[in-house]
C-alpha cells in the first residue's frame, strides 16, 4: 500500500492511521467501534496523518506480536463487546523498512450493534462522522439496541397513553382508503386498531397505542411526549436561495392538522401531484394522473422514509421540492448497506408494522424492492437513478431525485417565433440564470416586445422557464436549458 492509496481512504473518511512505536495503541478500539457502528473502514498501524493530511510511515519491525495482541483484545469480552473480524481482515503489509498492519473493519450486522468497548454500552459506543470518531449519545445507543432486536420494535405498547391520543379522523380516513371488501373495515374501532397493530393490550389487559399506532395515527402532542425529537417537514422552494421564502410548506407542529405519519404521507402526495403538474407534462399531456412514473417514484420514496424513520435520534423527516431535485430524508441510518438497498430483495424496514399498514392501502413494497422500483420509474422518464446518502451526528438518510433530465424531456426542441432561431434562444436561456424580463429577451434576440412575450409563453408551456416568484407577470427564471 502506497501513500496515494492511503490518501484515497482518507478522502472517503474510511481511514484511521495510528503510529504504533510502543505497541498497539488503545485508541484503535474507539475507531473499531466507530467503523463497526457506522459504515466500516480501515485502521492502519504504522501510519500517521497530520492536520494538513500529509502522511508519514513508521514501519513496524515485528508485526506478528502486534497481530497477536490485536486478536487477544478482540476476543476479550471485557474489552470488546463482539469480534466481527475474520482472519483476512488483519494482515501485515510490507513497506520499505518493515511493515504496516491493516485492520479492515466491516459494518456490523444489525443484530450485533452497538459494538462497544470496555464493558459499558453507553460509555463505550462510538460512531464516525466527517471529523472522525465521536462518542455516541444515549439516544443513538438506545436506537441501535432497539434496531438489534428481532421482534418489531414498533409493536411495543405505550403504557402512558390511551387510545384517545390517537386521531379518530386519521384512522377513519385510513379505513375509507381500504378495499371495500377488506375484513377489517367492518370491525369496531378497538378491534380495528388491534388487528392493524396500531394498538395492543398491556399487562392489565387495557388496550393502548403501540409505537406504530402512535406514530401513524397519533396527535402530534402525544407523539412528542414519547419521541421528543419528532418533527415532520414538507417544503416547496422554487428558488434555492436560502433567504427566499417557501412557495408551500407544512410541518407537524403547525397546529393545522394532526401531525402524524399517515396524514403527512397523503398531504405530501397531494402537494406533489399539484406542484409537479405545474412543471411537468406528466403523461400524454394529462397533468393530474396518480399513475405517472414520477408520482409512483415519489410515493415509494415517501413510504420508504416513513417506514424507516428513527424518531429516537435527533433529525427531521422531511421532503424538499426544489427546481432541480427532490430530497426525501428520514432520521436514522439504513439497516442494510446502500448497495443492498439498490439491489433490493432484502426487506429490512425499521418500522415493519407501519409498512404493513401502508401495504394494506396499497402503498409501499414489502419485498425490499422499493429502491429498484423507484429507479425503474425514474429511468422510464429519462431520469438518472436516485442517489442515497447517509450521514451521522445526527444520523440521517437522504434519497435524492435529480429532476433536470426529466425537465429536458418535456420539449424535444427549443420553441421559436418568427425572426428567431433555436440556437439563439438557447444561448439566452443558458446565459440568464437569474430573473429576466420579456423586454430583455426581446432585446437580446432583436425582436419586438410582442414577439418576446409570445416566445416567453411558449417557453413557459414547454416547462423551460417559470414565472419568477414574488414578481408580476413578465418576469421569469430559467428552469432548464439542456435541450436541442
Amino acid at each position: 500500500m502506497n501513500l496515494s492509496a492511503i490518501q484515497q481512504l482518507v478522502e472517503n473518511n474510511q481511514f484511521e492511521g495510528k503510529l504504533a512505536a510502543g505497541g498497539v495503541p488503545k485508541s484503535i478500539w474507539e475507531s473499531y467501534s466507530a467503523f463497526a457502528n457506522t459504515f466500516g473502514g480501515t485502521i492502519l498501524l504504522g501510519v500517521q496523518e497530520d492536520p494538513s493530511h500529509h502522511f508519514s510511515i513508521s514501519p513496524i519491525e515485528d508485526p506478528n506480536s502486534y497481530i497477536d495482541a490485536i486478536w487477544n483484545t478482540l476476543n476479550n469480552p471485557n474489552k470488546i463487546s463482539i469480534n466481527i473480524l475474520s482472519n483476512s481482515d488483519v494482515k501485515p503489509i510490507e513497506v520499505e523498512g518493515g511493515y504496516i498492519i491493516e485492520i479492515r473493519v466491516p459494518k456490523a450486522k444489525r443484530s450485533d450493534r452497538p459494538v462497544y468497548i470496555n464493558g459499558n454500552v453507553y460509555s463505550g459506543s462510538y460512531k464516525r462522522n466527517a471529523s472522525g470518531d465521536y462518542h455516541c449519545t444515549k439516544d443513538e445507543v438506545d436506537s441501535m439496541i432497539i434496531d438489534s432486536r428481532s421482534a418489531p420494535s414498533d409493536m411495543s405498547v405505550i403504557e402512558s397513553l390511551t387510545l384517545e391520543d390517537l386521531c379518530k379522523e386519521s384512522y377513519d380516513s385510513y379505513r375509507n382508503r381500504m378495499d371495500p371488501s377488506h375484513p377489517f373495515r367492518s370491525l369496531n374501532d378497538d378491534q380495528f386498531l388491534l388487528r392493524l397493530g396500531a394498538a395492543a393490550y398491556d399487562e392489565s389487559r387495557t388496550l393502548r397505542p403501540t409505537k406504530a399506532g402512535l406514530l401513524f395515527f397519533g396527535y402530534e402532542y402525544a407523539i412528542v411526549s414519547i419521541y421528543r425529537n419528532y418533527f415532520l417537514d414538507f417544503q416547496v422552494k422554487r428558488d434555492r436561495d436560502p433567504a427566499s421564502g417557501y412557495d408551500n410548506r407544512f410541518y407537524s407542529s403547525d397546529g393545522l392538522w394532526a401531525g402524524n405519519l399517515y396524514e403527512y404521507y397523503f398531504k405530501a402526495v397531494n402537494c406533489f401531484r399539484n406542484e409537479l403538474s405545474k412543471s411537468f407534462r406528466l403523461k400524454d399531456g394529462i397533468e393530474r394522473d396518480d399513475d405517472t412514473p414520477l408520482l409512483i417514484a415519489v410515493r415509494e420514496a415517501l413510504a420508504n422514509a416513513v417506514s424507516n424513520g428513527d424518531f429516537l435520534v435527533n433529525g427531521t423527516l422531511g421532503t424538499f421540492l426544489y427546481p432541480d431535485e427532490i430530497v426525501f430524508q428520514n432520521p436514522g441510518l439504513l439497516l442494510i448497506s446502500e448497495e443492498q438497498a439498490k439491489l433490493g430483495g432484502v426487506p429490512e424496514p425499521r418500522n415493519p408494522t407501519i409498512l404493513k399498514m401502508l401495504n394494506i392501502i396499497h402503498v409501499g413494497e414489502r419485498s425490499g424492492s422499493g429502491i429498484p422500483r423507484i429507479d425503474q420509474c425514474l429511468a422510464s422518464i429519462g431520469l438518472s437513478e436516485c442517489k442515497i446518502k447517509q450521514q451521522t451526528s445526527p444520523d440521517m438518510t437522504m434519497i435524492t431525485f435529480d429532476l433536470r433530465t426529466a425537465k429536458a424531456g418535456l420539449s424535444k426542441t427549443i420553441p421559436t417565433v418568427p425572426g428567431t432561431e433555436a440556437k439563439d434562444v438557447k444561448a439566452f436561456l443558458s446565459s440568464n440564470d437569474g430573473v429576466w424580463t420579456t423586454k430583455e429577451l426581446a432585446t437580446s434576440l432583436n425582436i419586438s416586445t410582442q414577439r418576446g412575450s409570445q416566445l416567453a409563453r411558449l417557453l413557459l408551456e414547454a416547462g423551460l422557464i417559470e414565472s419568477a416568484p414574488g414578481f408580476k407577470i413578465g418576469k421569469y427564471v430559467t428552469v432548464f436549458t439542456d435541450v436541442k
